[in-house]
């Protein structure tokens, strides 16, 4: 048996893509594989231009597929590499070695391509798939987080990568309490004049979509590794989120002027209502728009039968998380990190 590191750069996108895109699927096993996504979609992200720089490795033993990774430069962040769509067939005999000389492949081009830190994992950037789940403290997972099996976060740390920022996803107690507690803030905005619109329908959505942008890139510019993309990118991105997951208890608020000033992403998942992001235009903050936001969505979920409800994916100890996990009981909690290492 001989292990053997294929670059997509060497072989040629031909050739190599359909290869690449179809590893997930082979090499994870149930209950990981859940989280899956088709090759189509593997294959797009790969033939993407942006960015710029970027490269992938497969590990093969003749026509078997091993595992894979992809590096890329960030534009905005100099000095900084990051690896991504990792995989590894965790029960390869050889699997400690297999994601070893991966992660070695991916450094070693990292630093050619000028990087002296490398992060991980990320696909491209944090609009897409990034971190790693570490806690095993249940066997729920849901498809909008990070799903991977442990041994991942194991080669990562063997590999000497230390924690970098820390994550956590908390399903809390009674969305009517949630929507009694804040009340008082909806009712204020009310007062001054803002509206409070649901996202009841696709055609809501596809026709505020551009407001949605440009709310995300101003509320979202302060977010760690944060990049702008553009529009279309946007659209590519969220479409498909649109028909996939039911927002029909997202809201956005309305100035007295009828500007977008802060909207929610809140989405049913089985019998509790997932709050995704809450983002608020800087010339409107200080308003309590967030605590309105989560009142409507909160209070909407309760009419929907929804019982409990969720704060998805929030750095830790961020405002938003602190002010979502404060309302009411903690019922359990997923964690995750993002890793980083210094480059020698």
């Amino acid at each position: 048996m001989t292990i053997k590191i294929v670059k997509r750069s060497v072989q040629g996108a031909s050739q190599f893509d359909h290869s690449f895109a179809s590893v997930q699927n082979r090499v994870r096993k149930a209950p990981y594989s859940s989280g899956n996504y088709p090759e189509q979609v593997w294959l797009g992200m790969l033939q993407l231009p942006k960015p710029p720089k970027k490269e992938f490795f497969m590990a093969v033993d003749g026509d078997n597929l091993l595992g894979r990774i992809g590096a890329n430069i960030p534009p905005d962040y100099p000095g900084k590499g990051y690896v991504g769509f990792f995989e590894v067939d965790v029960t390869h005999s050889d699997h400690e070695k297999i994601a070893k000389e991966l992660l070695e492949q991916a450094e070693s081009w990292l630093k050619e391509e000028g990087a002296s830190e490398v992060i991980g994992p990320i696909n491209y950037n944090t609009w897409f798939s990034y971190r790693f789940r570490v806690d095993q403290s249940d066997d729920r997972f849901f498809v909008w987080e990070p799903i991977n099996p442990p041994e991942y976060v194991t080669y990562f740390k063997n590999f000497g990568f230390k924690t970098n920022e820390s994550y956590s996803s908390t399903l809390s107690d009674k969305n009517y309490k949630f929507a009694d507690a804040t009340k008082k803030y909806y009712d204020r905005t009310i007062k001054d004049g803002f509206t409070f619109h649901a996202f009841d329908s696709e055609e809501f959505l596809l026709e505020n979509l551009e407001s949605i942008f440009t709310l995300s890139l101003e509320g979202f510019s302060k977010n760690y590794l944060y990049e702008a993309i553009t529009f279309p990118e946007f659209q590519a991105l969220y479409v498909p989120l649109f028909k996939k997951f039911d927002f029909s208890t997202s809201h956005m608020a309305k100035s007295p002027e009828g500007e977008p000033a802060a909207f929610s992403f809140t989405f049913k998942s089985g019998n509790d209502l997932v709050f995704k992001s809450i983002v608020v235009n800087p010339n409107f903050q200080g308003k309590g728009l967030s605590n309105a936001l989560i009142h409507c969505c909160a209070k909407m979920g309760h009419e929907q039968g929804l019982v409990d409800y969720i704060s998805a994916l929030f750095k830790r100890d961020s405002i938003t998380a602190n002010n979502l996990q404060a309302k009411t009981e903690t019922l359990w909690e997923h964690e995750y990190q993002l890793f980083s290492k210094k480059i020698d």
